[in-house]
């Protein structure tokens, strides 16, 4: 009797190893996965890039093309991104000189990006997974928010939440 309980431990626990080291190689895999782009990937967000109704090169394209990458509302991506960086007519020397169209960083460690698209795409990422936009944001979404992008500024609340309303009024992303 102590044999077979001996012998169904030895198999158990070769299972677990077994599994384990499955487990091990998925990981693997998909961390070295996650690191490079693949042609898959290249395809999807290509058709992205060629479905937003914007012009290609134009901010409004580079947030159609970040928010939907993302899941993120587009409205509200640009709401942040005019409260931050001012209108098409009137840009900020950091979205203009940086690429950087969310005053992303701060004093002495502002973030400076390739090209616009980058910036946008960054900042829907960052906007998704650190504060958790969506695709339908609330003005409670909002205040939250400012708590960590901007120290809970009232002001910046209301603008921000007042572009967004217009743009999604008129069914837009120019301001």
């Amino acid at each position: 009797m102590d044999a077979q309980i001996k012998q169904a431990e030895n198999e158990a626990n070769q299972t677990v190893s077994s599994t384990n080291a499955d487990m091990d190689k998925i990981n693997a895999e998909l961390e070295s996965s996650s690191s490079s782009t693949s042609s898959k990937e290249a395809i999807k967000d290509d058709s992205v890039t060629t479905s937003s109704p914007y012009a290609a090169g134009t901010r409004q394209s580079a947030v159609y093309n970040a928010a939907k990458k993302y899941g993120v509302d587009p409205a509200m991506l640009m709401a942040i991104s005019i409260e931050e960086s001012g209108t098409d007519r009137n840009l900020s020397g950091l979205y203009k000189n940086s690429n950087n169209p969310g005053g992303l960083g701060g004093p002495g460690h502002w973030m400076s990006f390739s090209t616009i698209d980058d910036g946008y795409d960054y900042m829907a990422k960052l906007l998704k997974t650190n504060y958790g936009l969506s695709e339908q944001p609330t003005k409670d979404w909002v205040v939250r928010a400012s708590q960590k992008y901007c120290g809970g500024v009232t002001q910046w609340q209301n603008d921000v939440w007042s572009i967004y309303n217009s743009l999604k009024k008129n069914n837009t992303l120019k301001y």
